[in-house]
């Protein structure tokens, strides 16, 4: 794992603003998952015994990134690379701290 550089990002707006770090758009970009997993099961029917049985697959649940009104909060310099969030810093919504 290489070394990230910290950034401080500040709520420019009088609200709070929430970003989905997705797994294409962070995790991939990064180098290593920051997503959570979960279990879900669906119900499958079998072609051979025509009986239902629980499937289970692992779900990736993606980080969330909450910036709030003139609050600081540390994160990597990587969350720069979410377009949304790159959207947020050009129409001043966020400030970058390095």
């Amino acid at each position: 794992m290489s070394e990230q550089k910290l950034v401080l990002l500040e709520g420019r707006v009088p609200r709070e603003l929430r970003y989905s770090l997705s797994h294409d758009e962070y995790c991939e970009k990064v180098g290593e998952c920051h997503c959570s997993t979960t279990r879900v099961g669906v119900m499958k029917t079998s072609k051979v015994t025509k009986k239902a049985a629980p499937v289970f697959k692992q779900k990736r649940i993606p980080s969330i990134l909450t910036v709030r009104y003139r609050k600081r909060t540390q994160t990597t310099e990587a969350v720069l690379l979410v377009p949304a969030i790159a959207r947020a810093v050009a129409r001043r919504y966020i400030r970058v701290h390095r």
